[in-house]
């Protein structure tokens, strides 16, 4: 699993780069092994969706200080995974370009509100 496309780890934990959604970054447990507890990252509406049987949405705003700095280590390692990708393609696609610019964009306002 360590070198399917879009997955990239972060602290031992798996994430994937949704191909179809910009900003959006799954838990990889979702997308690999449909786990009920695992988490998708919004970066576009910043949110979170913990997958638990039905589902609850939350705000980046509203978790814990720990899971916002999670968030942001997922961001920061989501952008450093666009790069390598952009390295290895040598052009990246309409979707990963958006990542990149919500990603970077969450990071400025994080960095800004602090």
């Amino acid at each position: 699993m360590k070198n399917l496309p879009r997955r990239f780890q972060i602290g031992g934990n798996g994430y994937v780069l949704n191909e179809q959604e910009p900003g959006v970054i799954d838990d990889d447990a979702i997308v690999y092994t449909a786990d009920a507890g695992a988490r998708t990252f919004n970066f576009k509406t910043r949110t979170v969706l913990r997958h638990r049987y039905v589902g609850r949405q939350e705000s980046f705003a509203s978790l814990p200080q720990d899971e916002r700095k999670e968030t942001e280590k997922l961001a920061r390692g989501a952008l450093e995974f666009v790069r390598r990708l952009e390295a290895r393609e040598r052009r990246l696609s309409d979707v990963d370009q958006q990542h990149r610019e919500l990603l970077r964009a969450f990071l400025a306002n994080t960095a800004a509100t602090q």
